[in-house]
């Protein structure tokens, strides 16, 4: 018995979860998918206080599978002063050619974790571009306009507040191509 509970403390959350992957995307070449969230790798150290959403592009032909841009949760950075991190992703939204996140990273928070549904305020919007063949990224713009929130809205992986324009996206009144 201890064995096995030594061995599922290895096993990473996204495994260990109980929720099923959502398939978010399906066109002829790629499958998008939201999955629970691993820890996240960089330079600092960083620890998975609470998991969110991951998006994983699936290339239909070679089976191939990439991480598209940042995954939802909570993080601790382990410096001089604790601190954390929360990233929510707002919206989700596809055209025929390309795939819209719409993201927002808090600042650093000191001392004490937020919940995962705690109201912010401040952080950075974020809109990433990828290609849906193939998966790259093609664009990551900075929302900074006047209709940007205040607080961070709920997560979401519906389109959330990305409205679908020729050729881009339109939010909080700013158009990415």
């Amino acid at each position: 018995m201890r064995l096995l509970v030594a061995l599922l403390c290895l096993i990473p959350p996204a495994l260990a979860a109980d929720d099923e992957p959502v398939l978010l995307v399906k066109r002829p070449g790629c499958f998008v998918h939201a999955v629970e969230a691993s820890p996240p790798v960089t330079e600092h150290v960083e620890r998975l206080v609470a998991s969110g959403p991951m998006l994983l592009h699936t290339d239909r032909e070679s089976g191939a599978m990439k991480r598209l841009g940042p995954a939802g949760g909570i993080v601790a950075v382990s410096t001089v002063r604790v601190s954390y991190a929360v990233t929510r992703i707002l919206g989700v939204a596809a055209d025929d050619e390309r795939l819209y996140v719409l993201a927002w990273r808090s600042g650093r928070i000191f001392d004490r974790p937020p919940a995962a549904d705690a109201p912010l305020e401040g952080g950075t919007y974020t809109v990433s571009v990828f290609a849906l063949a193939g998966g790259a990224e093609q664009r990551t713009v900075r929302l900074t306009g006047k209709g940007v929130p205040a607080a961070a809205p709920a997560p979401s992986l519906g389109a959330g507040p990305l409205k679908l324009v020729e050729g881009g996206v339109a939010c909080y009144g700013e158009v990415v191509r």
